[in-house]
């Protein structure tokens, strides 16, 4: 039998979304009951017709439970199962569900501590896998095609894999649009469950709009002070400059806690898409980039396309997200470090990348993950938008985030970071 891997298998492909901060069966209860509520809150607005899916639905998991708790009888209309043995876990109806397919596995093939599930219809398709250390999830053909060709290979019933590829045959596996992709992982970050213990249940997003709200309020009124002093005419000149320093930073933070305390707003919000001069963009925002980069001594280069054509996408929120992302990289690189913005035209797209060069000896500050939102630098407590609720961000707007890692620098997580916006047709 094949030694299944489906975790390293999925890991490396770019259409994965990775979360790693909490155990992965955290995440499977929070995707199957985003799943099931997914169709019914956004098929009206964003799949207009979810609610009407063609004849076949298929489900392939290795979960019992999806099937003891109806799951797989709500949304297919058969089930393929991997599993060791036929338990007492499966309902005492199974007998009378011939739309159900036992895919029998040896012992040593069984999927410890790992649970996967694949469904697939004609308009709608989505993969989980989870085990003791990540989430991964995906709502693209390529790594879901990739997936059913390593699970094909345990099925030695000829029989079985022969109705298996005639059914699939019928569910071409298909890209979904990037507002249905956005909205199921919004959907699944914002996934909340009552605690055990009889108190009240706090979702994430309540405690970072506390957050930022109690930070924003001194910091505010400290820039108000700062400012009357800084009208103060008997100012000696250094005084001066560790006043405007002072006030600086003190807006730096408010700008980054604005975007934080916005961007936890959106899940119930919709997200407008306009025409949108993205070369007006980077040239309000360049000053500002410059002066954070020579604050931290750093170089930052950037070449900007003449005429450039325009884009779609939602105007503030891409403003702020390339200020988050600008932020990030200039705290976690070290002095006389390198940032190098380019742009090119990618097809229907701009391509915009963000990539960073330092001295592989010199200290990298990490980010680490707080919960599902925010990331932390331990060494100096910044706050930033955690990289998968960023990818989400731009998917919502239209475009999409890709992060790779300089084969140098590994021990940072996010060393080019390349952005796609689409361009508006004529």
């Amino acid at each position: 039998m094949p030694n299944l891997n489906l975790g390293e298998v999925l890991e490396e492909n770019q259409f994965v979304e990775k979360i790693y901060q909490t155990s992965g069966q955290e995440y499977w209860s929070k995707a199957i009951a985003t799943l099931s509520q997914f169709f019914a809150e956004y098929s009206l607005n964003y799949l207009d017709s979810l609610s009407k899916f063609a004849n076949t639905k298929i489900l392939l998991t290795n979960s019992p439970q999806l099937i003891s708790n109806n799951f797989s009888e709500s949304f297919s209309d058969q089930t393929w199962l991997f599993t060791t043995s036929q338990s007492f876990l499966l309902p005492s109806t199974f007998s009378s569900m011939p739309m159900t397919h036992i895919v029998k596995l040896d012992h040593t093939n069984a999927f410890t501590n790992k649970l996967f599930l694949i469904f697939i219809s004609q308009e709608f398709v989505t993969l989980f896998f989870s085990d003791d250390h990540k989430f991964l999830f995906s709502l693209h053909p390529e790594p879901i095609s990739i997936a059913l060709l390593s699970l094909k290979q345990f099925i030695t019933d000829q029989e079985q894999l022969t109705l298996l590829n005639q059914n699939l045959a019928h569910c071409p596996l298909v890209v979904p649009s990037y507002k249905v992709f956005s909205k199921f992982a919004l959907a699944l970050l914002i996934q909340s469950f009552p605690q055990e213990l009889p108190i009240p249940e706090v979702r994430e997003i309540d405690t970072i709009k506390a957050i930022a709200h109690e930070v924003k309020t001194p910091l505010t009124t400290i820039k108000t002070l700062l400012q009357l002093l800084l009208r103060r005419e008997d100012l000696t000149q250094p005084v001066r400059n560790r006043i405007e320093k002072i006030n600086f930073e003190c807006q730096d933070q408010i700008d980054r806690f604005n975007l934080i305390f916005e961007i936890v707003q959106l899940h119930k919000q919709i997200v407008l898409t306009d025409s949108t001069d993205l070369a007006e963009i980077l040239e309000n925002n360049i000053d500002t980039w410059q002066k954070q980069a020579q604050r931290r001594q750093l170089n930052l280069k950037i070449d900007i396309i003449k005429s450039l054509p325009l884009i779609i996408t939602n105007k503030q929120l891409l403003s702020q997200l390339l200020n988050g992302l600008i932020d990030r990289l200039t705290r976690s690189l070290p002095a006389h470090s390198k940032i190098n913005i380019s742009m090119a035209i990618a097809g229907k797209y701009i391509k915009l990348q963000f990539q960073s060069e330092a001295n592989p000896r010199d200290t990298i500050l990490i980010h680490k993950a707080i919960g599902q939102w925010l990331m932390i630098q331990p060494e100096t407590g910044t706050l930033s938008l955690s990289l998968m609720i960023s990818k989400v961000l731009f998917e919502l707007i239209g475009g999409k985030l890709t992060v790779k890692t300089n084969p140098t620098l590994a021990s940072y997580d996010g060393e080019i970071l390349t952005i796609f916006l689409p361009i508006k047709e004529n």
